[in-house]
């Protein structure tokens, strides 16, 4: 199963989505989707990512960050800097102590958040639009 999810990255479309806080209180996210069954979870939403904020630790999902202006956001995990995929995202472990290097001081995100190893997750960029898909992994 893939579930596809379509996300306006324009300002206007960013600020009018709810704002909570991260649950480390170092940051914010807009929820854009979530969904999942007792096979997993997935969410996906915009987060504004500030220079030198530690993301939250959260054992047992996957994340893939993508940044919405390129060169805006540098990730840094335990062994260095975190490689970003030929789609500009960054794929790493919620349970690794990660900060965000941020040039100009703040960025919006996408931040897809899966239950450990039940999605493959694609993102595609088309000017103001983010297109995200899941794809269910089978278990054996």
């Amino acid at each position: 199963m893939t579930v596809t999810v379509r996300v306006d990255v324009t300002e206007a479309a960013i600020a009018a989505l709810r704002q909570e806080r991260w649950p480390n209180g170092r940051g914010v996210t807009r929820t854009v989707a979530e969904g999942g069954d007792a096979h997993g979870r997935w969410r996906v939403s915009i987060a504004t990512v500030t220079d030198g904020a530690p993301f939250s630790v959260l054992p047992g999902v996957d994340r893939v960050l993508l940044p919405l202006t390129d060169g805006s956001v540098r990730l840094q995990g335990p062994s260095g800097t975190l490689p970003a995929d030929t789609d500009g995202s960054v794929r790493f472990d919620g349970r690794l102590p990660v900060t965000a290097t941020v040039p100009g001081g703040a960025a919006h995100v996408c931040n897809v958040i899966t239950t450990t190893g039940t999605h493959r997750v694609s993102t595609t960029r088309h000017d103001d639009l983010v297109v995200v898909r899941l794809e269910r992994q089978e278990t054996p």
